[in-house]
């Protein structure tokens, strides 16, 4: 079966019933997995130490069925191919990758400040009962998360990095930029609007609201990233250093290794966040003429073969 003859629209609308038929089978095979190896805490969010190191391995399957199968699929049937459709290019070039990486970290700062002011956002009051409901639920996603994070070994770093970084970057990466984001571009030829659409169904699918704002931004920059360098293969490095970063930082300050507070965040210095804003843009501005260039010079390239 082939759905290249078939209009934006009907393509779109495959697309997003493949989407949320693998998100929905992901999701029950994961709680289905859940309630049958567990113990009933992961309903309040305080797992208990057995049953966590099991759900790493639930969470990196349930991660692949959700968000990396639909954009196989898609891929397939668009294409005939399982990855051609996703934009993953060899070799990576080494400039790009060491931009990349440099983004990635410059960002670091301000993408963690928004996070302070996404979560001391209130609603109105006449809205404090939906409030209240997700701040409950914020509170358990987040009582899940550190439990994740506690990790008493090397074994359970390299489990939460495997799980966190490698298989949550690849998975969302080649679903929402490779995916979306790209069939967004060629629906609409608006590259801004579909990094931003693409982004803010990234941000929203994760159900953390009061972390709505960062993830959407991170969404945006890893859609940048991908729009310039016509190569998925770096805004996946990029998500999976973003993650992985979080992850080893939990695990130092855990055992002892550095001296911050990672889990109640404050806001940072304004001096400090301002600089690496700023080397950030440039940083960006650098690898966008970089990548006009390189990619410039590929096409002349293919016009002459």
């Amino acid at each position: 079966m082939n759905i290249d003859h078939l209009s934006y629209p009907m393509q779109g609308l495959l697309l997003f019933a493949i989407f949320f038929g693998c998100w929905s089978f992901g999701q029950m095979v994961g709680g289905g997995l859940a309630l049958a190896l567990g113990d009933g805490s992961m309903m309040t969010g305080n797992m208990s130490p057995e049953f966590v190191k099991i759900f790493r391995w639930v969470q990196i399957l349930a991660s692949l069925l959700s968000f990396a199968l639909p954009a196989i699929i898609f891929s397939y049937l668009i294409t005939g191919s399982l990855s051609r459709y996703s934009g993953f290019k060899m070799p990576i070039s080494i400039f790009g990758l060491l931009m990349t990486i440099l983004i990635v970290y410059t960002a670091f700062p301000f993408i963690s400040q928004t996070l302070v002011w996404n979560q001391s956002i209130s609603l109105p009051g006449f809205l404090e009962g939906l409030e209240s409901i997700i701040r409950m639920l914020e509170e358990q996603m987040e009582n899940m998360t550190k439990s994740f994070l506690q990790m008493d070994g090397p074994w359970d770093l390299f489990v939460n990095l495997l799980m966190a970084g490698v298989v949550a970057g690849y998975a969302e990466e080649v679903l929402f930029r490779g995916t979306i984001q790209k069939f967004f571009n060629e629906w609409w030829k608006k590259p801004h609007l579909a990094i931003f659409a693409s982004a803010f169904i990234f941000s929203f699918i994760h159900f953390q609201f009061l972390g709505f704002l960062p993830r959407l931004l991170i969404g945006m920059l890893f859609g940048y990233i991908f729009w310039w360098s016509q190569n998925l293969w770096l805004p996946v490095i990029a998500h999976v250093i973003h993650n992985s970063t979080q992850v080893i930082a939990y695990y130092m300050a855990q055992k002892g290794y550095i001296s911050a507070d990672i889990e109640n965040m404050e806001s940072f210095p304004v001096v400090p966040m301002l600089i690496s804003t700023v080397i950030c843009i440039v940083l960006c501005v650098l690898f966008y003429r970089w990548t006009q260039s390189k990619n410039s010079a590929e096409s002349y390239g293919g016009q002459l073969d």
